[in-house]
Order: C-alpha cells, then sequence, then structure tokens
C-alpha cells in the first residue's frame, strides 16, 4: 500500500493506492487533523480485499493514548525546565509583525489589550503566553493541536527578527513600510 495525506487550513486529504490490486482511493474532509482518513482507508481496504473485519478505531484509540501519555511527559519535562521569574526582552507590542517562511508562508503576531496572539491562517490561531525569556507558549484554538513554543530571536539591534515555531520552522520578520523607511529590519 502506498499513501500520503495531509492537513492545511481546516482541511484533511488522504490519497492511497494498492498498485497490485489496481485499486485507490481519496478520503477528503473538512476537519483538520481528523483520525478519520487513516481509519477509514484501512477498513475500506480490507472490505475490498476480503480480509479480516479488523477493529481498526481501537487499535488506534490506543495507539493515540500512547501518544498522549508521551506528550504529558513531555509537557512535565518542559515545566521543569521552565526559568521562573523571566520577562520577555522587549515590551510585548515590539513583538508584533508578519514572520515569513518560503514554505509555509505568513505567521502574523498581533498585539492588543495587553497580551500576543499567533495567527497563519483558519485554523492555525491561538493566545500566547509568555514562558521564558523569549518564548512563548500557544495555546492552539483548534485543539487538536495543542499546544507549542514560539521562540523569538533578536538581532544584534535587539529587534525581534525570527520566530521559531516549535516543530515546523524558523520565519523571518517582514519588514514594513515605516521600519523600511528609516532602515532597519
Amino acid at each position: 500500500m502506498i499513501h500520503h495525506g495531509g492537513n492545511i487550513d481546516g482541511m484533511s486529504a488522504l490519497v492511497a493506492m494498492m498498485p497490485e490490486e489496481d485499486v485507490g482511493l481519496v478520503v477528503l474532509t473538512n476537519m483538520n487533523g481528523s483520525g478519520l482518513p487513516p481509519l477509514l482507508m484501512r477498513r475500506i481496504f480490507d472490505l475490498y480485499l476480503g480480509g479480516a473485519n479488523r477493529d481498526w478505531s481501537t487499535e488506534i484509540l490506543a495507539f493515540t493514548k500512547e501518544r498522549m501519555e508521551q506528550a504529558a511527559a513531555r509537557q512535565r519535562t518542559a515545566e521543569a525546565s521552565r526559568a521562573e521569574n523571566t520577562r520577555p526582552s522587549l515590551p510585548l507590542e515590539r513583538y508584533a509583525a508578519t514572520y515569513r517562511d518560503q514554505m509555509y508562508g505568513d505567521v502574523v503576531i498581533a498585539y492588543a489589550d495587553g497580551r500576543l496572539t499567533v495567527n497563519a491562517g483558519s485554523s492555525f490561531a491561538a493566545d500566547l503566553e509568555h514562558w521564558h525569556y523569549d518564548t512563548f507558549r500557544a495555546t492552539w484554538s483548534d485543539r487538536t493541536l495543542g499546544r507549542s513554543f514560539l521562540t523569538f530571536g533578536l538581532n544584534a539591534r535587539g529587534e525581534p527578527q525570527t520566530l521559531n515555531v516549535e516543530g515546523l520552522a524558523e520565519f523571518t520578520r517582514v519588514a514594513d513600510s515605516a521600519r523600511s523607511a528609516n532602515g532597519s529590519n
């Protein structure tokens, strides 16, 4: 079996083929991070091949629970390594900007009402809470995304220049017209 799936902006897709059986399928959903496509793929192929009536839901639920336990252990490790009583290097509003990656596009950090938020499309919105130093924890509005860390990198002038989104990519700050006019990036 050959298969590939992906998620973006509130959608999931899965394409699967069994070349020797001359069969393939496509599963599309309007939910980001849904576990349904791989379950459907396995069940449909089992039915097509006349295989055993395997309980894929129970197997994948056990796998998911194990991964959740591992994530909880990683969270406990992160909590233990948190540097207490630190502050960001800059006032929060100075981090607000658009940051860009060639593959993933734009991430917008906004400042309002004394706090930061992040937005990278309809499925990737989160409130940010200061974690330590120039690292913030994102609690994503799409609960399937959980929490992750965003770390700002400052340039030699002490200005935010990069944004590292844990497990994804490092984004570079996009120069805005006011900053470009005075020669800074």
